[in-house]
């Protein structure tokens, strides 16, 4: 007899129908590590960033990045924070992941027509 998730008795003979029936392979240890490298960087501009692989750090940070964002009248701070800020924080949260991808799309429609436009076919 072998045991399953739920520890019922699972007859040895049925053990292959039973592996079938599973929808979901087991995660592996390389699908568990891809999806952490990805989960801790960002690709900004050809560059890899990386970023604190606690979920609360980075959500401090990117709530860091658009508070200083708004502080733009100071030398050290700029608007160029407040995108940077919901980068950072659309890896967390499904709304503003929502909102970035909109964004780029909207911003990459509009590119394409500039190009249009400036160099026609």
């Amino acid at each position: 007899m072998i045991m399953n998730r739920r520890s019922r008795p699972i007859p040895t003979e049925d053990i292959h129908a039973y592996e079938r029936q599973s929808l979901t392979p087991p995660p592996t240890r390389r699908s568990e590590e891809t999806l952490q490298r990805r989960s801790n960087t960002i690709n900004l501009f050809g560059r890899k960033f990386k970023l604190p692989g606690n979920r609360w750090m980075r959500m401090t940070v990117g709530i860091l990045l658009i508070l200083g964002g708004c502080l733009a009248i100071l030398p050290v701070f700029g608007l160029w924070m407040i995108p940077l800020g919901l980068v950072v924080l659309s890896i967390d949260l499904p709304r503003v992941r929502r909102l970035r991808r909109r964004s780029e799309v909207w911003t990459m429609r509009r590119y394409r027509r500039w190009q249009q436009r400036r160099h026609p076919a």
